[in-house]
């Protein structure tokens, strides 16, 4: 099982492997979709699935909260049916490593796979306007910036259920593009069954199906920029009666309120960037980057409203962090973008990833600093 030093060391060497793939495809123009999606589904699996119950600060509480469902025969509060499933079936056959590596691997397997679907559906709309930017590049820069973005994928167990939970969301999303409507919703009720907060990415689908107009989701986002500063959102989604109490672990910042503020002012900085991406593609290029744009706008607007109940609105923005890397290559790919831009967003990855690598709330997050953790 891997401790959080270990856990650290394998993920970062993880990073560089697919950066060396990268430069590698670019160097010699191989195309292999199929063999890097599968490399990504057996790295993530077994880096976050093998990982032991010192790295993620809820590791042992979930675990423990498992072992009770299965003594007790039920799923007692839970509403994440199809993960506690999973945790349940890996506890009951070998204990704590399978209860952690099976939903990582079905988080990985569903998140790769969607992965690769959209990268096709896409460059079946449009072919790229980029040399560079094949189909092989553009997965593998997807996978690199998902890495160095996501604070490592899956380093806790709620994690580990919120992209479980996005990841047959985007895989229910490819199906939507193809109107293949009944495994859009088989998918997609596994997906809110993973975590229940994926009602909010359904919410933003919903809008997003009947409100094409982009202008539409700035009106919105405004509106709730404007509730949060003046205090208004608490009082409104108490009296809504979806609002958060005041004893729970959503209504306090884990980490400081500060970063909390300025991770939001990225994520919304990085929306209005997309956007502005997309104006730049011409209008008959244009494709389902638009619609997950708008969702990531409506998502946006979600985490400023929720604000003041500060973790709700980080893990809202967990959300986001994986939906940008999807939106931002899919569209550089439809612009003459050139080498040079191309080692500007990897340097800019590498340097955000050496960042989140040393910073003190990531590794306190992940385990280290903390003399709490109890052995299983």
């Amino acid at each position: 099982m891997l401790d959080p030093e270990y856990f650290l060391l394998f993920y970062v060497l993880a990073y560089i492997l697919f950066c060396f793939f990268f430069i590698f495809t670019l160097k010699v123009r191989l195309s292999s979709l199929k063999f890097f999606t599968v490399t990504f589904v057996i790295t993530v699996s077994a880096i976050c699935g093998l990982r032991s119950q010192y790295v993620g600060t809820d590791t042992y509480t979930f675990y423990n909260l498992t072992r009770l469902m299965n003594t007790s025969g039920s799923f007692l509060w839970a509403k994440d049916y199809f993960y506690y499933s999973l945790t349940r079936l890996g506890c009951a056959i070998q204990g704590f490593q399978l209860s952690v590596l099976i939903p990582s691997v079905v988080t990985s397997v569903f998140l790769g796979w969607s992965l690769y679907r959209l990268v096709n559906i896409s460059f079946k709309e449009v072919a790229s306007r980029s040399y560079f930017m094949t189909r092989t590049v553009s997965l593998l820069l997807i996978f690199i910036l998902m890495l160095s973005s996501s604070d490592f994928l899956m380093q806790i167990a709620n994690q580990t259920r919120q992209i479980m939970g996005l990841a047959f969301f985007l895989f229910a999303f490819s199906f939507y593009l193809e109107k293949r409507i009944a495994l859009f919703l088989v998918f997609s009720l596994i997906g809110y069954f993973s975590h229940h907060s994926l009602i909010l990415l359904f919410l933003s689908l919903f809008v997003v199906h009947f409100v094409k107009k982009e202008r539409t989701y700035f009106v919105i986002l405004s509106i709730c920029c404007l509730l949060s500063f003046s205090g208004l959102s608490g009082h409104i989604l108490g009296g809504l009666g979806i609002g958060v109490s005041e004893d729970s672990i959503y209504s306090k910042a884990l980490n400081s309120t500060l970063s909390l503020y300025v991770k939001t002012f990225i994520t919304i900085s990085l929306g209005f960037f997309v956007y502005y991406l997309n104006k730049k593609v011409p209008v008959e290029n244009r494709g389902f980057e638009s619609t997950l744009i708008n969702i990531y706008m409506m998502l946006s607007s979600l985490s400023m409203l929720y604000i003041s109940f500060a973790e709700a609105s980080n893990r809202i923005q967990r959300y986001e962090g994986v939906i940008f890397p999807i939106i931002f290559v899919l569209l550089i790919r439809k612009l003459k973008v050139n080498a040079l831009h191309i080692v500007l967003v990897i340097l800019f990855s590498i340097l955000y990833f050496s960042f989140m690598m040393n910073y003190y709330s990531t590794l306190k997050t992940l385990g280290f600093y903390s003399s709490q953790i109890k052995v299983i």
